[in-house]
């Protein structure tokens, strides 16, 4: 059981088995047991998702009402089940309440609503996003990757963090785009193709995702080659075409649906922009036509899915 009105020596005196606030004149310090910490981790499986969960629930622990909950997964369900006017989950509590109490049963109660029933469902495509941070991340730690740009971990680390940071939501939208555009890649006489997706919150980077045939002939030394600098000139027209773009991620595979694909991710920090920059971006979208025709697409998104006429979906 939480109940924040206990602190500090209190925990040893009374209310055995419950936890408040171990000590008053310090940050609000989180206790989860096997069960809870197996729920929340699993619930909000992305960094960004868990540490927001944690932020506002300190929020509401730390205010001046008293808060008692049977299990963390209740408080976790309240959360999940509300949103503030920002559309981000947090506890938004009608009414103004000195006393607010959650009871045992609200989180099986929730898990047995259709929309966390489709979401589940939805999510699988986001995966996709997870599969490529851990490749990236193990042939980048280990030293196997195939090509680098010479620098040192310490500075791609910097871009692996916009990939580990984009909550599930996000990791869904991109995996779909992702997914899109491999698939529309192969219908491609030119065996080429390419999707830039804009910020999809306010401080996020600009994505590339390229897909190149691998052409008869070509040996992979070849093929990998000319791949990962098709994707660095790329990268360098999007800051062109859109001159606000600041942090750009490129992530390039084979235009194939074929299993066994390799991966290239590249990085621009396009904060360190020059006039010779600028020159030699103009010279490579004129020579290869990158973003002069440029077809935009805007859509919404429900994290928990809807039907055609935008009640929760429950298949």
């Amino acid at each position: 059981m939480l109940d924040n009105s206990i602190v500090g020596d209190m925990h040893f005196s009374f209310f055995p088995f419950t936890i408040g606030r171990l000590d008053e004149t310090k940050g609000y310090v989180h206790v989860f047991d096997d069960t809870t910490l197996d729920i929340v981790m699993s619930t909000l499986d992305t960094i960004t998702d868990f540490t927001e969960y944690l932020t506002k629930k300190e929020k509401l622990l730390d205010g001046d009402r008293m808060v008692r909950a049977a299990g963390e997964e209740e408080i976790l369900a309240v959360y999940l089940s509300k949103m503030n006017e920002a559309g981000e989950h947090d506890f938004v509590i009608e009414g103004n309440p000195t006393r607010l109490i959650f009871g045992e049963g609200m989180w099986e109660s929730f898990n047995q609503r259709p929309e966390p029933i489709a979401q589940t469902e939805a999510n699988h495509i986001s995966y996709l996003w997870d599969h490529l941070i851990e490749r990236f991340g193990f042939h980048a730690m280990t030293g196997t990757q195939y090509s680098t740009s010479g620098r040192p971990f310490r500075d791609q680390e910097v871009a692996f963090r916009f990939l580990a940071r984009e909550p599930r939501l996000l990791r869904r939208v991109l995996s779909e785009g992702f997914r899109e555009a491999l698939i529309e890649s192969t219908k491609k006489e030119l065996g080429f193709h390419a999707r830039v997706v804009g910020p999809l919150d306010e401080d996020g980077p600009w994505y590339v995702f390229l897909f190149l045939e691998w052409r008869s002939g070509m040996s992979e030394a070849e093929y990998r080659e000319v791949r990962r600098l098709r994707l660095v000139e790329y990268s360098h027209v999007v800051k062109l075409k859109y001159p606000q773009a600041l942090d750009i991620v490129g992530i390039a595979t084979e235009a194939s649906l074929a299993e066994g694909r390799s991966e290239d991710f590249t990085y621009l920090d396009a904060r360190r922009w020059t006039p010779n920059h600028q020159r030699m971006a103009r010279e490579i979208q004129d020579r290869f036509g990158f973003l002069k025709k440029v077809e935009s697409t805007a859509f919404r998104v429900y994290e928990y899915p809807v039907d055609e006429n935008g009640n929760p979906r429950s298949d």
